[in-house]
């Protein structure tokens, strides 16, 4: 309810599709999207997430608040891969159900995992140790999200420490040597959405950084 409609510097439009062809038109490859409707709401946008994967040429990941195989099926017949969120994760033994190489969200707000899970983050990655199925975990700090007040490296390499497999790091990217220290801890790639928006982050710095 305290999301205001996108203000940005790079598109006129708040509308998802309008703002992933201007992603697309800038370089961008692949995107993220967390659709709160679907997270808070179970009612997830499923048509328009279709939509942007059909018109554009992006590589789309979204977190629609995954809760069972059902949902995850729902999303790949719209060409979208699925994010598994910690956040809405029904319990552990679900991650056994999930087919090889799946995405991870590990989701966390005030130092603390973001679950129903009752698990502590440390405990939460020793359990995925063991098991290497996730391809790729996004890594989200969203007491963060949108404040450009720098990245949690602590955060960062507690996880890159625990898991083989490559993270992406979102929350309080401020700018390009924010990402510098992110790859320098391990991290693979970083969300930078809100810097871009605000115009903090610019493609020509990220073509350089690059």
């Amino acid at each position: 309810d305290k999301y205001m409609p996108l203000k940005s510097v790079i598109c006129s439009s708040a509308n998802p599709l309008d703002v992933a062809m201007v992603y697309e038109s800038m370089g961008f490859k692949r995107i993220y999207i967390a659709d709160l409707d679907g997270i808070l709401k179970n009612k997830p946008n499923l048509e328009l997430l279709e939509k942007i994967a059909v018109e554009t040429n992006l590589e789309v990941m979204a977190d629609i608040g995954i809760a069972s195989i059902h949902d995850l099926e729902l999303l790949r017949d719209t060409g979208v891969e699925g994010i598994v969120g910690t956040e809405t994760m029904s319990s552990l033994e679900f991650l056994d159900e999930l087919p090889d190489d799946f995405l991870l969200s590990i989701d966390m707000k005030d130092g603390e995992l973001l679950s129903n899970l009752e698990v502590g983050l440390m405990d939460f990655l020793n359990f995925l140790r063991k098991r290497t199925r996730c391809r790729e975990v996004i890594l989200l700090d969203l007491s963060l999200v949108g404040t450009y007040s720098g990245v949690n490296i602590d955060l960062c390499r507690k996880v890159t420490e625990k898991l083989p497999c490559g993270i992406i790091y979102g929350g309080g990217v401020k700018n390009v040597v924010d990402i510098h220290k992110l790859c320098v801890s391990g991290i693979k790639g970083v969300l930078v959405g809100s810097g871009i928006h605000c115009g903090k982050i610019t493609m020509s710095e990220l073509s350089g950084f690059l």
